[in-house]
């Protein structure tokens, strides 16, 4: 039977062969009619063929028989075309034949349960319509819009329709290709057509914002209705929010400029990522990531019109106290400023808020009032360019920046989440209002009264709530400042440098000792105290160095005396403090320099009349120290409570020595440091031997 059943299929396969070698060898004699009937014929019997393998569970048979027969039958569709309708449009014929073919595919595939065939009748049924709109003439818009409607038509189809999932994917696979390749030809054209045409031409923006709102719908439907797994839905839904945020900036450029429309399609990007926090987590963050990419691109115009404001301050505070009236009370024009639209940078900073409140979960003050900080920083930084301001507003805004970042923090305290970031911006917009404030003395003298308020409002909180650190920052901004602030004030005042630079050592030493005073005035307060005391001690020493070398270098007599002057009394009064005798020696040192420096300006030659008395009173005041801390029961160096008065009685002497050479001046302060020398060593005092052997041996040799 098995060998009956080969020679059967044998014999009949040799017999097929036989008829399409004859066929062939003689095709060409046929006229049209006849070759036509012999195609359908071979149609019908691929197709009835593919139907037995089926049913005799030949499925790979079937499957390769089932697409020869739409192959034979798009053959078939040509043949009638040549033979019976020559002169017929080709276009709406092809349309009608494919309409059929497919309808013939799908029911061969269904009747058989033949995937081959489906899946063609598939791909097949969505070509009449490329057909019918190439003989229309139709637009590309046109086109696109009507692809959009037909790919919704097969995934709906493929949803209602029980057909295999190959064929179902294959289909709408290809529906959503050639929708994509159309896209993006429309968006091209309409964005080249004006760099590509020399005159004038009109890119049909707008239509291009509908083509692609409507290629964002189809995304979003394929995300909504093919949601199966996360490969198909993230993509769909990335998709569909660039294609929509696109749609928006092509429907209003034209309306409103591009500069204007970035704004809007950032605001519009801040939206989507603000509403995407209600979809679900495996929805929401695929439109959120596309909304933060074209959202943070959208935005980036906001860094180049603070670059261009910024290059317009540097201009400012280049000329120095230069500017006229007129020019501070002129309205700022940076060369940049052009090419920013006040309107889109209002837009652009309106979309940062939102994405901001987009992305800051619920619960985080301190990253939400470090985002509304920012916010309000870059808001400063280009109102410039949002409204006509002139320097003078530019600064009085910044300074009610400083003042209301100033008073939150100060409301709600260093243990407040609130704190750091208020204090940031307060910080911030008086960086901001700095060179600006450069102008004119008056906007510098503002800044810097305002930032010394502020600061000194911070110190007293941070005091209050044991907070060191900033407490030591901001009481440490205080004293730095002020003394520039008065040492500025008295010179645009009228005073010379050297009273100025005077004036601001002077303000130094003072603020040094209020404020240990204040702070720790006992010396041992709690560790804040301490800290923010220390602070106070090393800024103004600074302050003071700065100031006094800055005396030196102009070489003004009354404003070095008045530094060395408040240098004495001020290291004389931190030394009257427990635990602070080692002072004495700098305050020595001052007094003694302010000494001589007086009398070589009242050309005193005998200068020992003016400093043996001082140096007897300082003699006497470290006698009474001496013995008040030994009945306290402690024993001070004898540098602290005589050193002083040793330096200011023998070192003029000795120094007037070698300036002016004699008898008399060199051998008195060799006897005197001699007998000095016998004193410290029969006392046991170091200040006196040291003192005495660095006379006796100077003036020796």
């Amino acid at each position: 039977m098995g060998l009956q059943n080969l020679l059967l299929g044998l014999g009949t396969a040799l017999v097929a062969i036989a008829v399409v070698v004859f066929t062939a060898v003689n095709w060409s004699q046929l006229d049209a009619s006849a070759q036509g009937l012999i195609l359908v014929a071979l149609t019908a019997a691929a197709g009835a063929g593919s139907q037995v393998a089926a049913r005799r569970r030949m499925p790979a048979t079937a499957e390769a028989v089932g697409a020869v027969s739409v192959l034979l039958a798009l053959a078939d569709v040509h043949a009638f075309r040549v033979g019976l309708a020559p002169a017929a449009d080709g276009r709406l014929f092809w349309a009608g034949g494919l309409v059929l073919v497919s309808a013939l595919a799908a029911v061969l595939g269904r009747a058989g349960s033949i995937r081959s065939p489906q899946i063609a009748a598939g791909l097949l049924a969505q070509v009449p319509l490329l057909c019918v709109l190439a003989w229309s003439d139709a637009t590309a818009w046109d086109v696109q819009l009507a692809l959009v409607a037909q790919a919704f038509v097969v995934l709906a189809v493929g949803d209602l329709v029980e057909v295999p999932r190959w064929a179902r994917w294959l289909a709408s696979g290809w529906a959503l290709a050639v929708v994509s390749l159309m896209t993006v030809a429309v968006t091209l054209d309409s964005l080249l057509a004006d760099v590509f045409t020399d005159g004038p031409v009109d890119p049909h923006r707008p239509a291009t914002g509908g083509c692609l709102a409507a290629a964002a719908a189809l995304a979003l439907f394929v995300a909504w209705r093919r949601a199966e797994t996360d490969v198909v839905r993230v993509p769909a839904l990335g998709a569909g929010t660039l294609l929509g945020l696109a749609a928006v900036a092509f429907a209003v450029v034209d309306a409103l400029g591009w500069d204007t429309t970035v704004g809007v399609v950032a605001l519009t990007a801040a939206a989507v990522g603000f509403a995407a926090r209600r979809l679900p987590r495996a929805w929401g963050d695929a439109p959120s990531l596309a909304a933060a990419l074209v959202g943070g691109a959208a935005v980036l115009p906001l860094l180049g019109a603070t670059a261009s404001v910024l290059v317009a301050a540097s201009r400012v505070s280049a000329q120095a106290w230069e500017r006229s009236g007129a020019t501070v009370a002129a309205h700022l024009q940076p060369a940049e400023a052009q090419a920013y639209g006040s309107l889109g940078l209002a837009l652009q900073l309106a979309a940062l808020a939102v994405g901001a409140a987009a992305f800051v979960r619920r619960g985080s003050g301190r990253v939400a009032a470090t985002a509304l900080a920012v916010l309000g920083l870059a808001a400063l930084a280009v109102s410039p360019l949002l409204a006509p301001l002139t320097i003078t507003e530019t600064v009085l805004l910044a300074l009610v920046a400083v003042v209301a970042g100033t008073a939150l923090a100060v409301v709600a305290g260093t243990r407040h989440p609130l704190f750091a970031p208020a204090l940031a911006f307060g910080a911030g917009a008086a960086a901001w209002a700095a060179p600006w404030a450069l102008a004119t003395p008056g906007l510098t003298f503002a800044v810097l009264g305002t930032s010394i308020c502020a600061a000194l409002a911070v110190a007293i909180v941070a005091r209050r709530d044991q907070a060191a650190e900033i407490g030591a920052v901001a009481v440490g901004w205080v004293v730095a400042a002020t003394p520039l602030l008065v040492g500025l004030v008295a010179w645009d005042g009228g005073a010379g440098d050297g009273t100025a630079w005077g004036i601001a050592t002077a303000v130094a030493a003072v603020l040094g000792v209020v404020g240990s005073l204040l702070l720790d005035p006992t010396g041992s307060g709690s560790p804040s105290a301490v800290t923010m005391r220390e602070g106070v001690e090393l800024t103004a020493l600074v302050a003071f160095a700065v100031a006094q070398v800055g005396t030196l270098a102009v070489g003004d007599p009354g404003g070095v005396s008045l530094g060395l002057a408040a240098g004495a009394i001020g290291f004389g009064l931190h030394a009257a403090r427990p635990q602070r005798a080692g002072w004495a020696a700098a305050a020595a040192v001052e007094l003694l320099a302010f000494t001589w420096l007086r009398l070589d300006q009242a050309e005193v030659s005998l200068v020992e009349a003016y400093t043996l008395p001082l140096a007897a009173v300082l003699l006497a005041v470290g006698l009474v120290v001496d013995r008040r801390q030994r009945q306290a029961g402690s024993a001070p160096s004898s540098w602290v409570t005589f050193g002083p008065a040793l330096v200011v009685a023998l070192a003029p002497t000795t120094w007037l020595a070698f300036a002016d050479p004699g008898s008399v001046r060199p051998l008195s302060g060799l006897v005197a440091g001699a007998v000095v020398l016998v004193i410290g060593v029969a006392a046991g005092k170091r200040a006196f031997v040291d003192v005495g052997t660095a006379v006796v041996v100077a003036l020796g040799l």
